[in-house]
């Protein structure tokens, strides 16, 4: 028994190619699946309290949900005199991590630095981010999103200035 030949597009993948091919597209679908946009009401009551306690009079204006390993995580975007900061909170309303748009002049000396000695610096920065995560010890990194020669890279520094990491993204 012949088995059927695959559409022309895959035709040149055979075998393990066609596996790996298949294996990656499906991981790609599924990671994308995995997040999505909800109402406010969907936002469990213990991470709205946390949210409130913490920025008791900002607006909360977008809410997305995500699995990760297997648990549920909120991303709430919170407003308040002109600030964007975007929590994520797991469902019980511990605090995981938090970003915001930095200006020019909140990014530390160590950071310019190591900006301006790297290979983006002749790019545009289109955003600074301070990203603190909470996981046991806050950790506090800066995210730069840097357009360069028509393409997009999000560089990552500690808050020493080591950039730890680097990576072409299609992000705006």
């Amino acid at each position: 028994m012949e088995l059927p030949k695959p559409p022309r597009a895959l035709h040149f993948l055979r075998g393990q190619e066609l596996t790996v091919y298949l294996a990656v597209l499906l991981m790609a679908a599924l990671a994308f699946a995995q997040e999505r946009n909800i109402e406010a009401a969907e936002v469990p009551a213990p991470v709205l309290a946390a949210i409130h306690k913490r920025y008791p009079d900002a607006k909360l204006t977008a809410f997305s949900a995500e699995l990760k390993a297997g648990k549920k995580e909120y991303e709430v975007r919170v407003e308040k005199a002109r600030l964007v900061t975007e929590l994520t909170l797991n469902a019980e309303g511990t605090l995981l991590s938090e970003e915001r748009v930095v200006t020019g002049a909140e990014v530390p000396l160590p950071l310019q630095r190591a900006f301006a000695a790297s290979r983006y610096s002749a790019g545009v920065v289109r955003r600074v981010e301070r990203c603190e995560t909470f996981d046991g010890a806050a950790t506090v990194t800066f995210e730069f999103l840097v357009t360069l020669n028509r393409a997009r890279y999000e560089i990552v520094f500690s808050s020493d200035g080591t950039m730890i990491h680097e990576e072409l993204t299609t992000e705006r």
